[in-house]
Parts: structure tokens; sequence; C-alpha cells
């Protein structure tokens, strides 16, 4: 018995292993030849080969629409296991020569920087998959999924036509997973930090999603906020950002005193801006309900976090409402906030001079981020990119309102959606019905009108999103990473170094990046 070996071919397995499961994946794509497909029905066992026969098509149906972006991770792996193989013949190699520690070397090394890294992210990947597949989320992924489609990929495009990104990032929208907070001692989070710090670039983005967020729907527009952050990574625009609210801002009112704060809190602004801009009110509202918890909390400043208080961030969002002529939705919306944190005079006189500073620097700080132009967007400002939402799309969101309001449960027994009639030739985005979704949540306090919203809203979405599968399955083949390019990017995706057990990505990168943190 050699311990050595025996380590050199457990790792094998452990990489191979990965490949497998990536390609048993691949088995419910049409594409995938008979010779990957034969080999791998061959290793069943006789419960899994029936289980498979089972449930092919309805698995296969459930997992389309995310089907190219498991393609591109299955070959993006397929180069990666290459380099995986080379270090382990090269640990072949030294062992039957009977240098045992250089093997060993070689071997802790390839476990720490190639195979525990890719385990750690393809657990997640694999999480989110079968998810995808199951009954009790494949249709809630789907709906949340196009949600996120519909806030990033136009941004994207355009920026990809101003010569912004580059064409691969079309193909980065996020996919969604539900979690149950906390994930546990590794979560999604820590693990995409490791990557972001040091440049390593994951197979796939994900964002996940707190359960809590399916039970009530019309909290999803805090999903605006996630893909904010996202799109700030992705434009690479924080220093500008930031430079502009420490320096520019002062001319455009912002008081001395407050601007470097202001510069600490860029990109939490960012996002809540771009959230706005992208769903309007119904994003306000949303963040009112889901930041609201503590009113004491939500007006204490803190100039070392990296987080602005609540207060501010509604402050900004509302007036970002105001520059976007939604000026009652606005008024009412700023309603709820003194009903939560008590009349502004008020709070002026308790916490002083500087915290009313702050407030009246919010006008301000949403037309630096909203309206000017930037050197990265190319000279456009942010609402020149982020396609806002405007009277045509409130005006639609009502419609969906409306028709969320009028009727009951009976939808969920209706599969040619004739009750989504008064929709069916009016183009509606699934953000813009998340908006309705909204706004007919704010007007009910009743909880059995919430739960008739509830299936009503999920139904609609199943109706929005089948109409527009074919046109996603096409976007996604357009924009896919090429063989090449994935060849090309696999060569420098693995870590350099690895510390304290868990592993650190290197100078490398991998074909899409990783999104910004989960909800909380």
């Amino acid at each position: 018995m050699n311990c050595i070996r025996q380590k050199l071919v457990s790792l094998q397995n452990r990489a191979r292993h990965l490949q497998n499961s990536l390609r048993r994946w691949s088995l419910y794509d049409d594409s995938v030849s008979h010779e990957i497909k034969d080999e791998l029905l061959a290793r069943f066992t006789p419960a899994e080969e029936t289980t498979f026969e089972s449930d092919l098509e309805l698995t296969k149906a459930r997992l389309r629409p995310v089907s190219i972006q498991l393609r591109t991770l299955s070959k993006w792996y397929d180069y990666v296991q290459e380099q995986i193989n080379e270090q382990l013949d090269r640990a072949r190699g030294l062992l039957d020569q009977g240098r045992h520690h250089e093997a060993l070397f070689v071997l802790n090394d390839v476990e720490a920087r190639m195979v525990v890294p890719n385990e750690d992210t393809l657990g997640f990947v694999f999480r989110a998959f079968r998810q995808h597949t199951s009954q009790e989320f494949h249709q809630k992924l789907a709906t949340i999924d196009a949600i996120i489609r519909d806030l990033y990929l136009p941004t994207a495009k355009l920026a990809h036509q101003r010569g912004l990104l580059p064409r691969e990032s079309l193909s980065r929208t996020p996919l969604a997973y539900i979690t149950d907070v906390p994930e546990g001692p590794n979560t999604w989070r820590q693990h995409l930090q490791h990557a972001v710090t040091s440049g390593r670039r994951i197979p796939v983005a994900l964002l996940a999603i707190p359960r809590r967020l399916v039970a009530q729907p019309w909290s999803l527009v805090a999903i605006g906020h996630e893909v904010g952050l996202f799109v700030y990574s992705e434009l690479d625009i924080g220093w500008e950002v930031a430079s502009k609210l420490q320096t520019e801002a002062v001319s455009a009112g912002v008081s001395p005193q407050t601007a470097q704060t202001w510069a600490r809190w860029h990109q939490t602004l960012f996002a809540d801006v771009f959230a706005t801009l992208k769903l309007g009110p119904a994003y306000v509202s949303g963040m009112i309900e889901l930041l609201g918890g503590d009113p004491l909390g939500a007006v204490a400043i803190n100039p070392s976090s990296p987080v602005p208080p609540a207060y501010l961030r509604w402050n900004v969002m509302l007036q970002t409402l105001g520059l976007m002529k939604f000026g009652d939705p606005a008024r009412e919306l700023f309603n709820q906030v003194h009903l939560l944190c008590g009349d502004p005079g008020q709070l002026a006189m308790r916490l002083g001079a500087g915290w009313h500073q702050f407030v009246n620097d919010c006008r301000a700080v949403s037309g630096i981020i909203a309206l000017s132009p930037c050197q990265k967007l190319g000279g456009a400002r942010l609402v020149d990119v982020s396609q806002p939402f405007m009277a045509a799309e409130f005006n639609t969101a009502m419609k969906v309102k409306d028709l969320l309001l009028a009727g009951d449960e009976s939808c969920a027994s209706d599969d040619n959606f004739i009750w989504a009639g008064p929709l069916q030739n009016i183009p509606t985005a699934t953000h813009v019905a998340l908006a309705g979704l909204r706004a007919a949540f704010d007007a009910t306090v009743d909880y059995e009108t919430s739960r008739r919203l509830w299936i009503r809203f999920w139904c609609l979405e199943q109706y929005l999103t089948g109409s527009t599968d074919q046109t996603r399955e096409q976007e996604d083949r357009e924009y896919a990473p090429g063989d090449a390019v994935l060849k090309q990017i696999a060569m420098h995706a693995i870590p350099v170094t690895a510390v304290q057990g868990m592993a650190i990505p290197g100078i490398g990168a991998m074909p899409i990046p990783v999104a910004s943190p989960a909800l909380n």
C-alpha cells in the first residue's frame, strides 16, 4: 500500500466526479453526444436509471431555461480538468521516480488550488440546478431569473453597444437560487469574496434569494438592489462615482463636511438609485417595508459604515423618484417614512444640524449618481444606460395591479390564461409585472387579499415568461462564450495560493463573473 498514490487516485476521482456531475446534468440536453450519454448511463445504478428515464421529459423542460449556462459550465470545466490531469500526471511521474515528498507536495497543491475551489463553486451551482428542476421551486426560479434578466440585460446591451462591456458580459445574467438564512459557515457571499478580491471569476453568476421573499413576492423588488450592485461591478465605475460624491457633489450643493462620508457609501447609493430607476415607486415602497423594522436605527448615522442609514437611503430614493417625475407617489411614500420615524423637523431638532445637513444633501447625491456623465460610461449618464421605469411602464404596472386585484384564485386552474386577457396585447416585462404586484399589495392590508395576490402573481408570471422563453434561449446561444474563449480563460483559472485551508484565487479569470452579495 502506498498512501501517497492512494491520495493521487482519490484526487483523480474527485476531479472526475465534478466533471461527471456536470455531464449528468447535460444528459437532459439534446445536443450532448450519444457517446457521452452512453458512457454516463452505463455507470448508473438500476435505481438511478429508472429515475432518469421516468423524469427525463419533465426535467428537460424545467432545465431548458438554464441549458446554455450548463453547457458553458461543462465546456469550461473540461478545460480545467485538462490542467488538473497534467498536474496529477506530474505527481505520478515523481512517484515513479521515488520522489515521494515532492509528489505529495504537488498533490496537496492540486487539492488546495484546483480541486477544492471547484468543489465549492460547483456545490453552489448543483444546488441551483436541483432547485431549478424541483417541484417546489422550478416555476418560482424561472420567474425570478426572468426578473433579474429584465433588470440587467437591457443595461448590459446598451453598455455593450457603447463599447463599455465586452460581448461576453451579455451572457452574465445571474441565476437565482433559494436560501434559508443563515446558510452555514461557507456561504456564497464568502465564496465570491475570495474570488472577487483576487480577480478570479467563477463559471456562473448566482444570486441568493431568501425563502421568505417567495412567501412575500411583493418584496422581490429588493432584487433591484442586488442587480444594481452587479451592474456596478460589471461597469467598474466605483472609483469614479466615489470621486464624484467627494468632489463634484460639493459644487452641486453637498456640504464639504459630509461629502467624504457620502463617498464611502457610493456602492449602496448607486444600487439604490439604479433600482429606483428600474422599478420606480415599487422599489421604494418595498425597501421602506424591508428596512423599516428599526425606526431608531434607521436614523442613526455611522460615518465609518459602508452602508448609509435607512432614512438617508429612503430620501435618496425619493429624490430619484422626483427626478423621474413621480412626485405624487414620492409624497405618498414619504408619508410612510414620516409614520415610521416621526416628523422631520423634530428629528432635526433631536439629532442636530449635522444630521439635517445629510438629509439636505440627498437631492444633490441622487442627481450626481443618476444624471452626472461618467467617463467609464463613455460620457453617458446612468439614466441613459439603465432604460428607466417611465410613464409607459407605470401605466402597464397599474393595469397589472388592477388585474391582480380583480379576481380570485381560480386562475390556478386556467391552463389557457384566459383570465390574463387584459394584458395579452400589452407588452409586459416581468419586472413591470412585479411593480404592479407591489402597487396591488400597497392598496390592501387584508390577509385574504394578499393570498389571492400571491397565487395570481405567480400564475401571471408563468404566462409572461412562457411567451419569452424562446427569445431567452436564442439570446443565450448568441451571447454564450465560444470554445476558444473558454479555453483561453480556463488557462488562467487556477488560484496561485491557498491560505488556512481555503483556496484563494490568483490572477486568472473564469468565463462568467460572480454576482453581488446575497440579499439579507
